[in-house]
């Protein structure tokens, strides 16, 4: 099963999205600040990771520095889901990797839900997954 880290910090925001991709048949874990969410995700190395920017206790960006430190998190996939519009912002994620930058105000959960599964799709296609039965 494929395995999805949501970091956010909005309850009704992680609900929707965790409903959406536990309905997708993806393994869904949750944090709500950015230093819970970095613990969790190099304990249980998810498939990628979504993550809000504006995060209390660890901002997003330093969580994703943070990650981008260890061997394994290097490489995992990032999707950033955030109200952070500025071009300083983007350009720093983008610099540290992230698959796509998404802005809340912009996009409905549906939709960000098919780009995580497309995004797990890619992985998948290139051998970093198993394949679905």
């Amino acid at each position: 099963m494929k395995r999805v880290l949501i970091i956010e910090d909005e309850p009704p925001i992680l609900k929707v999205l965790s409903d959406q991709l536990t309905k997708e048949g993806v393994s869904v874990a949750t944090a709500v600040d950015g230093a819970a969410g970095l613990e969790l995700a190099l304990k249980t190395h998810p498939d990628i990771i979504l993550l809000d920017l504006i995060l209390p206790v660890m901002h997003g960006l330093e969580c994703l520095r943070k990650l981008r430190q260890d061997p394994w998190g290097r490489d995992v996939p990032v999707v950033v889901l955030s109200n952070l519009s500025d071009k300083r912002r983007i350009a720093e994620a983008e610099d540290l990797g992230v698959k796509e930058y998404l802005l809340k105000a912009t996009i409905d959960p549906a939709t960000v839900s098919r780009k995580i599964m497309e995004h797990l799709a890619v992985l998948e296609r290139q051998g970093k997954l198993p394949a679905s039965a």
